[in-house]
């Protein structure tokens, strides 16, 4: 695998783009100090994965991006592309050329690439991993950096060499993998106290998902109700609109209707006059009738009463006859005398009837002649009569025509006046329809322009709520993790502090000797040499391996005090415990200078451990000839160059005694007494800034879910807005359905009532010119009229005349009549 070109721009001194190409053999970079030499080299380092700015030789990121001069502005970006020749196949699953890039900009971002394609850190990391190529590999050697092999940790060097035999990826992947595990324990911990936690939560928000799903149900159920609420309202009022178009259809069928009516009684109104003109001749023809059977009557009267009276003097005679027959047996002889008498006068009775009889026959042919003449006059009365009652007719109708005529130019004059005040109605309640539109209008596109805002308000809320809510989400975790840590450090220190309390790891003599002090039974006693000192962690394994059992040891004022305490022991057979009287304990130190020479020097443990002056002297007595070492090697390599004069204690525990003997392994189970106190103090430490942290995040969480609970209420709010403003829309444009409707029904009305109003002219002057016909007509047939009745009249004076005759011939034939009877009479 070979280095091909390297590309860098905007990188420390490299504003523009720089591309450098290196070949199979040895490239070497020449130049004066300053001129940018290590900057090729850091650009590797640096694309390659390196995150030490200390490195990179720079203090914070942003010194990797080229700061500007006085003659040019500072980039916004490094970028720096490595191309690689992996025709050996170096790289497994990978092309014959590999491109590496790393860009860095000013905001903070920052992405790597393989190929052209993203990819991670880890990604490169373990690419290169194994080649000696990577950001800590051996391929790479900067200044100072032999030297730093050289004189590094075991550790340090091992990792060099790993990385040579191709295992640092194996070791990794191991790191890796025991790192997920560790991560994989802490989760499933974390989950466990989650999973409790949210057990006792369960019934809660079992509770308010019911109520939610409730809300739910019942809110769509509101919204499916308010929904069709609105639908029946449309469909009402559209039942309504149909209705009243329906009414609008029926009035203009009742419209036609009248019309027609109307045509038709004017036209039986022409019948019923052409009836009355036909009854009225009738009539003159009944009333002829009525005076001829007048007549009839009258004679037939005049034979009824002559043949009455004949019944009656017939009776008169019969009655009278038989009382002459009855007077007859006395008259015998004077009868025939009489009948003689009779017979004369029978005879002559007899000739004045013929005579009367003739007379009668002579009247009654007067009194034919003049009926031939009267009816001739009669027919000719009737003929005029028929012709009047036409004439008068067509007259009447000519009249009604001409009063249609000037009725319906009222009725049309009148009509163009309605109309004019139905136009300017009709304007106005157009302009005050239109105004209506344009105001609906109006407000429709004011609601649409509120619904658009509300949905963008609605989008802003709830982009709000899901940042409040993720926030206090967040918060909540952070909450939940700082109390969790919080109750971890506290239980932790708890137990340590009832394992300190109760002297856990302490021997029984120990423990007895404590209790009496603290008793006030035995006096002088300042305690075990652990709780006397402290040291730090770092250092805490090795100190408690150098002082072993003595950190059991309790530390006395003086030798009387550790007497009376051996005393105690014995007497009570408690066991054995060492005791360190403070006047008598002698320091001691090693005398060498050259110490801090030794490679894994740390110190003299004596030197490691913080007490009271007053201790100090039996600390320097039990570490002043110890020796702390990094690690056993080192422990080694001290050991020999002093002839294993001096004990030595690497940092985890090992021990090389004097004389040259090895103590090492796992710690004993007694092992950690000196460091549980300073665990404590660091656990009550870090609970107290904990306790800060927690408050400070629930008081953040707070405020957050007073934000969120606050943003919800803006959401419901705007959609609460939002559902009236689209009700509102909906409204709108059902009046304005119904404006568009009436102002359309307006404008069709209109239209008609012009289009009429123009067509009433030609009206007008069609019905003019039938009323100047008919008018003149009418004067025609007037005329015509009076030369018929003034025929009428003349017959009339004729048929008056006739009428006189007839009577003065009827009171003859009575008087004939009367006379016949009166000698039929006297004949009888």
């Amino acid at each position: 695998m070979l280095l091909r070109t390297l590309e860098m721009q905007g990188f420390k001194s490299f504003p523009d783009k720089t591309e450098l190409n290196f070949g199979k053999g040895i490239t070497a970079v020449v130049g004066p100090n300053g001129s940018g030499k290590s900057n090729i080299s850091d650009a590797v380092r640096w694309v390659l994965g390196e995150t030490s700015m200390k490195s990179l030789r720079g203090s914070k990121t942003e010194d990797v991006i080229f700061g500007g001069t006085s003659s040019r502005k500072p980039l916004g970006f490094a970028q720096v592309v490595l191309t690689l020749d992996n025709s050996d196949k170096t790289l497994k699953d990978k092309d014959d050329i590999v491109t590496v890039s790393r860009r860095y900009y000013r905001s903070g971002e920052s992405e790597y690439k393989i190929d052209g394609e993203q990819v991670r850190r880890k990604d490169i990391h373990e690419l290169f991993m194994d080649t000696g190529l990577g950001a800590d590999g051996y391929s790479m050697v900067g200044q100072g950096k032999i030297d730093s092999i050289i004189s590094a940790k075991n550790e340090d060097r091992r990792e060099l060499f790993e990385e040579a035999a191709g295992i640092s990826r194996f070791r990794h992947k191991r790191r890796d993998a025991e790192r997920r595990l560790e991560q994989a324990q802490e989760n499933l911990v974390r989950l466990l106290d989650i999973l409790g936690e949210l057990e006792n939560r369960v019934g809660p928000l079992k509770n308010q998902s019911e109520k939610a799903k409730q809300f739910l149900e019942l809110s769509d159920e509101k919204k499916t109700l308010e929904i069709g609420v609105w639908l029946q309202r449309i469909n009402r009022f559209t039942s309504d609109l149909r209705e009243q178009e329906h009414k609008l259809e029926a009035a203009d069928a009742s419209y036609e209707i009248c019309e027609n009516e109307i045509e038709q009684l004017e036209s039986e109104i022409a019948e019923v006059t052409q009836s009355i003109a036909e009854s009225n001749v009738k009539i003159e023809e009944l009333r002829q009738t009525m005076v001829s059977y007048d007549e009839q009557a009258l004679h037939k009267e005049g034979e009824i009463s002559v043949l009455q009276t004949k019944i009656n003097h017939q009776k008169e005679t019969i009655e009278r006859l038989k009382n002459d027959i009855a007077e007859s047996d006395g008259m015998g002889a004077s009868i025939f005398e009489q009948i003689d008498e009779k017979n004369v006068f029978i005879a002559e009775s007899e000739a004045r009837l013929a005579n009367k009889k003739n007379e009668l026959q002579g009247v009654l042919g007067e009194l034919e002649s003049v009926r031939a003449n009267d009816e001739e006059n009669t027919k000719k009365n009737l003929e005029l009569t028929r012709k009047l009652s036409e004439l008068t007719m067509n007259l009447s109708e000519c009249k009604i025509k001409a009063s249609q005529a000037l009725s319906s130019i009222e009725e049309i004059k009148s009509r163009q006046e309605s109309l004019d005040e139905l136009i300017e109605n009709a304007d106005r309640d157009i302009d005050l329809i239109s105004s209506q539109k344009s105001e609906s209008d109006e407000n429709i596109a004011f609601i649409k322009d509120r619904i658009s805002e509300y949905d963008n308000s609605m989008d802003g809320y709830r982009l709000k709520l899901k940042s409040k809510t993720e926030r206090a989400e967040k918060l909540k975790d952070d909450l939940e993790k700082l109390e969790r840590t919080l109750s971890e450090k506290v239980s932790k220190a708890q137990m340590l502090t009832e394992l300190e309390k109760n002297m856990e790891g302490f021997s029984g003599a120990v423990k007895a000797v404590m209790k009496q002090a603290e008793a006030k039974a035995l006096s002088g006693i300042h305690g075990t040499l652990s709780q006397l000192i402290s040291v730090n962690n770092e250092y805490s394994t090795a100190v408690e391996v150098a002082l072993g059992a003595a950190m059991q040891n309790i530390v006395v004022s003086t030798e009387s005090d550790g007497k009376r305490a051996v005393n105690f022991l014995k007497n009570n057979k408690q066991g054995r415990a060492t005791f360190l009287p403070i006047n008598s304990i002698k320091p001691r130190s090693i005398n060498e200078r050259d110490l801090d020479d030794n490679f894994g020097f740390v110190d003299v443990a004596s030197k490691l451990v913080e007490c009271d002056s007053t201790y100090r002297d039996i600390v320097e007595n039990l570490l002043g000839r110890v020796i702390i070492a990094e690690d056993l090697d080192c422990a080694i390599g001290i050991a020999k160059r002093y002839s294993n004069r001096y004990k030595i204690v690497t940092l985890d525990g090992q021990v090389m005694n004097p004389g040259g003997s090895m103590t090492g392994g796992s710690l004993s189970k007694n092992s950690g007494i000196l460091s549980r106190a300073n665990l404590i103090e660091e656990l009550e430490a870090q609970a107290k800034s904990i306790e800060a942290e927690v408050e400070n995040a629930k008081a953040a969480y707070k405020t957050a879910l007073e934000e969120a609970n606050k943003a919800a209420a803006d959401v419901q709010g705007a959609d609460a807005d939002l559902r009236n403003a689209n009700e509102e829309l909906i409204r709108a444009e059902g009046d304005g359905k119904l404006i568009n409707d009436k102002l359309n029904l307006l404008n069709e009305q209109k239209l008609n009532m012009l289009s009429e109003k123009e067509n009433a002219n030609g009206r007008i002057l069609l019905f003019t010119e039938a009323e100047k016909t008919a008018s003149a007509q009418a004067e025609e047939i007037q005329s015509e009229i009076e030369k018929t009745e003034a025929e009428i009249n003349a017959l009339t004076e004729g048929a008056d005349e006739i009428t006189q005759m007839r009577e003065q011939i009827r009171k003859r034939s009575e008087e004939i009549n009367l006379e016949l009877l009166t000698i039929a009479k006297d004949t009888e």
